[in-house]
This record gives structure tokens, C-alpha cells and sequence, in this order.
């Protein structure tokens, strides 16, 4: 019993190898990459029109962001959704992986497009990257659109952020042999960000990328610091140059707003903050018009609608 034991588990890294080749050929490359800092990025374009940059929250991707809200902006804007270092099709640099090193990821790719004065949309995780990039960068950086944001620390992103091992590099090959049996603990956590709706059946693309190891090692690493990130961007936003817009789901249960949005107002007066009812944490996905609405508001691009597209 203990050598097929032991060959069960030495073919687990096999096993999960053939799992993230089968994920990247079921959701191929959609895009370009360019190599920042000596690791490549990967974003999409499309559209014309003033820039939103869109950015994905934990151990997502791109297509976090839905075809239909990807679509309704580019008939007036220039849409970038990337995928964050080590997320999706892009690779992960050496060393920490914060909020600091994923907004300058982010501004290293506005600087290399020529972009300015741009409307950051970043959901939940990727909020706080985009207030960060915004704070950064205040040139760059016109407007943050903070979806469901994720603003402090709470007893469940605490959790993450103390997890022992999946952080450090030791959790690059500790994933190559547990990454896949994740998946049921995986479930709750995905009925949580969903609630009240139920989640939707099938594997997308940032479901499947969730459980490929890299991915979630890179995922680990973003959460590692959270408790000095989360109490830096509580200091710094009160100086923050940008116009911000937040849109929470009332009934969210990975970043409640009593915890992450209510905060907010006070501490940045000029902030426009809307709680929406009976949503929750993808108000991302379930309400798209309202996110598409909330850029139009101070990019400068008329509604399709207000000129007869």
C-alpha cells in the first residue's frame, strides 16, 4: 500500500502540469504580452475613445470583466483588461507581489502605451490596486471606479494573508501537490461571492486559471503583505488626487460594505459612493450597465445612446 501511496503522490505534480496545459488551451492567449521589468504582461485592447483600464481582483483574470461590459465601453472608449502579474496569461516577477508591485505594474503598462489622465475600473483585490496606482501615479490617473473594493483588513482576508508556506516560495511546489484538491473548499467561497444569486454552472476562464498553481501561488504572494497594504492605503487616501467612484453590493459577503465602503465617505469626502441593493460581491457581472454608467460619468465619452449608436 505505501508505493502506490508514494507514486500517487509523486504524479501529482504531473497531474497539475496537464491540468494548466489543458487550461491554457481551452482559454488561449486573447491578447498581447509585453515584457515589464523582465516579466510579460498580458492585456487585451479594443475600442477608441478616452482610456479604462480594467483590473481584476483576486486570483482572477481578465475575463473576470464580462464580454458585455468589455463591449458596451469600447464603443466610446479605449478598453484595456489585463491580466495582474502572475494571473491569467501574464507571469509573476521575483520577489514581493503587493499592492505596490501590482500598481506598478499597471502604470508601467499606461507609460508604455502612452496612456494618461485614464478611468481605472478595478474589482474588489484589484480596487485597492487601482487606488494604489492612482496614488502612485496621480499623473496617470483621473478616475478610479472601485467595484465591491477591498479597502482593510478583516477576519477573512486576514485568514489569507497568515495562511503559513503558500505565500513564500515554498508554496510554488507545495500548489504543484494540492492546488486541485482545493476545489471543494473552493465551492463555499465561490456560493459567498455570488450571494443572493446562485453561481453560475460551467468553468470560465477565471474559474479554471483559480486552481492552475502558479496562479494560486501568485494569488498567495498578493495576500502576504495585505496587512501593511491595506494599513498604508487607509493612511494615504485621504490624499488621493483622483476622482473616486465606489459601487458596493449591499448584501456582499467577501467585502461587506459596513467594513470596506462605509469608511470611505469620511475619509475622502468628495467620493462618490453608491450601495446597491439586493447584490452582492459580482455586482461586477450582474449589474454591468451600472458599471459602464459610472465611467461615463467623468471620462468624457457620451452614452452610446445619448448619440444615436
Amino acid at each position: 500500500m505505501l508505493l502506490p501511496s508514494l507514486v500517487g503522490v509523486a504524479l501529482l505534480p504531473v497531474a497539475h502540469a496537464a491540468y494548466a496545459a489543458w487550461v491554457r488551451r481551452r482559454f488561449p492567449l486573447a491578447g498581447d504580452r509585453i515584457e515589464l521589468g523582465g516579466s510579460r504582461l498580458h492585456f487585451t485592447r479594443t475600442g477608441e475613445g478616452p482610456a479604462v483600464v480594467l483590473v481584476h481582483g483576486a486570483n482572477g483574470t481578465w475575463q473576470d470583466f464580462s464580454s458585455e461590459l468589455i463591449c458596451d465601453l469600447a464603443r466610446d472608449h479605449t478598453v484595456l483588461a489585463l491580466d495582474r502579474p502572475g494571473h491569467g496569461w501574464s507571469e509573476a516577477p521575483a520577489g514581493p507581489l503587493g499592492l505596490a508591485e501590482n500598481a506598478a505594474a499597471l502604470t508601467a503598462l499606461l507609460r508604455a502605451r502612452g496612456l494618461e489622465r485614464v478611468t481605472l475600473v478595478g474589482h474588489s483585490y484589484g480596487a485597492a490596486v487601482a487606488l494604489r496606482a492612482a496614488l502612485d501615479s496621480p499623473e496617470l490617473v483621473s478616475h478610479v471606479v472601485a467595484v465591491a473594493p477591498c479597502t482593510t483588513i478583516d477576519p477573512r482576508n486576514s485568514r489569507y494573508a497568515s495562511a503559513p508556506l503558500v505565500g513564500e516560495p515554498a508554496g510554488r511546489v507545495l500548489f504543484q501537490f494540492i492546488a486541485l484538491s482545493l476545489l471543494p473548499f473552493g465551492l463555499p467561497l465561490r456560493a459567498q461571492a455570488w450571494h443572493p444569486e446562485r453561481p453560475p454552472r460551467g468553468w470560465s476562464a477565471s474559474r479554471a486559471f483559480a486552481y492552475v498553481p502558479s496562479q494560486l501561488h501568485a494569488s498567495a504572494r498578493n495576500f502576504r503583505t495585505l496587512a501593511a497594504d491595506m494599513a498604508w492605503l487607509e493612511r494615504s487616501l485621504p490624499s488621493l488626487a483622483a476622482r473616486l467612484t465606489v459601487l458596493a453590493g449591499e448584501m456582499d459577503q467577501v467585502t461587506p460594505p459596513a467594513r470596506h465602503v462605509d469608511w470611505l465617505s469620511p475619509a475622502l469626502p468628495t467620493a462618490r459612493v453608491e450601495v446597491l441593493p439586493r447584490v452582492g460581491h459580482w455586482l461586477l457581472r450582474l449589474r454591468p450597465e451600472i458599471v459602464a454608467a459610472a465611467v461615463r460619468r467623468h471620462s468624457g465619452a457620451q452614452s452610446p445612446g445619448a448619440n444615436g449608436r
